[in-house]
């Protein structure tokens, strides 16, 4: 019975895909720039995408942590 409940644990928080996925952007949003050379529109570019990739970081910490939480928590049940 524990064991199911420890695979469930790690399906549940889908823990191999937030490891697999830890340093790309949340919900996969980017911002893409145009044709030619605009610094304005190629520092807003990299901004945006520097902070959905810290955002997408920070939330896959908190999720993975909470996983790993559980599991302890699961297999001491």
């Amino acid at each position: 019975m524990w064991r199911g409940l420890l695979h469930f644990t790690l399906h549940y928080f889908a823990l191999g895909y937030h490891l697999r996925t830890f340093f790309k952007p949340w919900h996969r949003q980017r911002l893409s720039r145009g044709r030619g050379l605009d610094l304005k529109e190629l520092g807003n570019a990299l901004t945006f995408n520097a902070v959905g990739i810290v955002i997408g970081i920070l939330l896959r910490t908190v999720v993975i942590i909470m996983a790993s939480v559980a599991y302890i928590g699961a297999a001491f049940i």
